[in-house]
Formats: C-alpha cells, sequence, structure tokens
C-alpha cells in the first residue's frame, strides 16, 4: 500500500518530468517508479526548458539518449533521489535583443529569490497535490508537516548527473553564418556540506534550520 508522501512523490515526479520531457509514457512511469529504478530512453528536452533558465536562447534540436531516476525509497528521509542523463545533444539558437529582458544573476539577492521561489513552488506543488489526496486535510496537519518536512529532504539532496554532452551553437541570423560546439565528459551536481565535501543535510532540524544550501558543481 502507498504512503500518503510516496502517492505525491508519483504524482510530482510524474508532472514534473512531463514539464522538461517530451515523449513520456507517463503510464509506464508510473509503473516503473515503484521498482525505485526509472529509465527512459530516446526522448528530447522540451524547448520551454530555455525560457525558463533567462537565457536569450531558443532550442533548435534535442536528443536525450537515457534518462534515468533512482528513489531510494526505504531511506528517502537519509539518501538522495538521483537524476542521470545520458548522451544528450543539443542545437541552440540566438533570440533577438528585443524578446530577452536580461537578469542580473551576480546579485546575489537575485539569486536567493530564484531559489526560493523554486522551493516554494514545489512545496505549493505538494500541497496542492496532497488536498487532492486527502480533502479532510485540516484534521491531519501533523501528517501535513511529516509530508512537508521530508519533502524539503529530498529537494535539498537531490543528485544530478549529466554525461556525455554535446553541444551545438548556429547563428543563422549572422551576415556571415557560423556555428561552433563543445563536448563535455560529465557535470555533476550534489549537496556538500561547510567543508564543501559531499553529504546529506537534514535542514528540517533545529540545528540545520538556518544553514544554508550548498550544491557542488
Amino acid at each position: 500500500r502507498k504512503s500518503m508522501f510516496e502517492s505525491i512523490l508519483e504524482k510530482i515526479l510524474v508532472s514534473s518530468l512531463g514539464q522538461f520531457i517530451e515523449g513520456l509514457d507517463k503510464e509506464n512511469l508510473k509503473l516503473s517508479i515503484w521498482s525505485g529504478d526509472i529509465v527512459i530512453e530516446n526522448i528530447s528536452v522540451k524547448p520551454e526548458v530555455l525560457e525558463m533558465l533567462e537565457m536569450p536562447l531558443k532550442m533548435k534540436f534535442s536528443f536525450v539518449g537515457k534518462l534515468r531516476v533512482k528513489v531510494p525509497w526505504k531511506s528517502l528521509g537519509s539518501k538522495p533521489v538521483e537524476v542521470t542523463l545520458e548522451n544528450i545533444y543539443l542545437i541552440l539558437q540566438p533570440i533577438s535583443k528585443e524578446s530577452w529582458i536580461p537578469i542580473d544573476y551576480k546579485n546575489i539577492a537575485k539569486r536567493l529569490e530564484l531559489l526560493e521561489m523554486f522551493v516554494n513552488d514545489y512545496m505549493k506543488k505538494i500541497l496542492e497535490k496532497r488536498k487532492q489526496l486527502d480533502p479532510k486535510k485540516d484534521e491531519k496537519k501533523e501528517d501535513q508537516g511529516m509530508v512537508a518536512r521530508l519533502t524539503e529532504k529530498v529537494i535539498d539532496n537531490i543528485q544530478i548527473n549529466i554525461k556525455n554532452i554535446h553541444l551545438r551553437f548556429e547563428n543563422p541570423y549572422a551576415k556571415r553564418k557560423y556555428a561552433w560546439g563543445i563536448t563535455l565528459d560529465e557535470i555533476e551536481a550534489y549537496t556538500t556540506n561547510e567543508k564543501w565535501m559531499r553529504d546529506y543535510i537534514d535542514r528540517t532540524e533545529k540545528k540545520n534550520a538556518l544553514l544554508p544550501m550548498r550544491k557542488l558543481l
């Protein structure tokens, strides 16, 4: 029998992956989630992803050979959810200056604001899904708090690994059309402690409540 949190996480994974990835079979995805090892092959990234990143680029083509998500159901409160993408090929093009408003990402306040918006958005989704699953949520505030704390730990400690990346940039609008590309073997992002060592951080504990979230790329 699924727990409340597991049911919510299932819906969030299906919904979240669907926002960024094209070519998902959602029914098969739901079934594979419960094995704890989700593998999806030959998919593509939605063009809207670049818009979310506020970059002056548009995506002409994308291909992801494999997406893998490992969910440690038995130890979600102490081990990270691992997301791995392999064999990625992207073709990007510039957009016009008129259609892009730059954001000053060097501004620390802006970075914190964007991070807070991201976390709040996910927390809002968690609560909305829980409301749908349990209309009597007001009678179960303790359960709701537990779900919120576990969700925060999952989001804080998610681990991302991207392997074999080929990025191609084309500018068909220049007087002399040109293209260039780069390849990367691997990019990894994970949570660290104050010494920048890989660690699992629980900010739901009082002693860690004020700790900043550190991610090493």
